[in-house]
């Protein structure tokens, strides 16, 4: 009970005082393997790195990073747009207004600007050509939360 009060009474919000810390590492131009930033030489095959070769590549490998993280961010989408592809459908069952469009065609157009914005990347990085095909396959899957519906709402009027 003690640690507990002493965490949060004595010093409530710490950890925003702290500065964060950071892992400036990139990987070998030659062997590929994750070295930090301060050093000169890779520690696996003695590769001699400058310093202006070591700043670009931890911001090559920065950006690489970024696109990866905002992907597996933007693949976490595909669970709404299941459920708003449900809504759509049940709306429509309903016969309820029609699917809004609204979301989708923003969800749309932010995996269309990814591709975009990281289509000239080229790294080694593993995880990158994983996360274009993930923010390919979610697309199409905002596609069928856009059209679904839809479509649905025509076959409704038909019927």
């Amino acid at each position: 009970m003690k640690i507990l009060k002493y965490l949060f009474l004595s010093k409530p919000a710490s950890f925003y005082l702290e500065a964060p810390t950071t892992i400036r590492v990139y990987p070998c131009p030659s062997c590929n393997e994750t070295i930090s930033s301060e050093a000169r030489t890779c520690r696996f095959c003695n590769l001699p790195i400058d310093a202006a070769t070591a700043e670009r590549l931890l911001l090559d490998n920065q950006q690489v990073t970024n696109a990866v993280a905002s992907a597996n961010t933007f693949r976490l989408s595909v669970l709404f747009a299941a459920l708003m592809i449900l809504a759509g459908i049940l709306d429509v069952m309903t016969k309820g207004s029609g699917p809004a469009a609204s979301l989708p065609l923003i969800a749309i157009g932010y995996g269309v600007w990814w591709l975009y914005r990281y289509r000239s990347l080229i790294t080694k990085d593993v995880d990158y050509p994983v996360a274009v095909k993930r923010v390919k396959l979610t697309i199409v899957v905002w596609l069928l939360a856009l059209v679904l519906p839809w479509a649905i709402t025509k076959l409704n009027v038909a019927i």
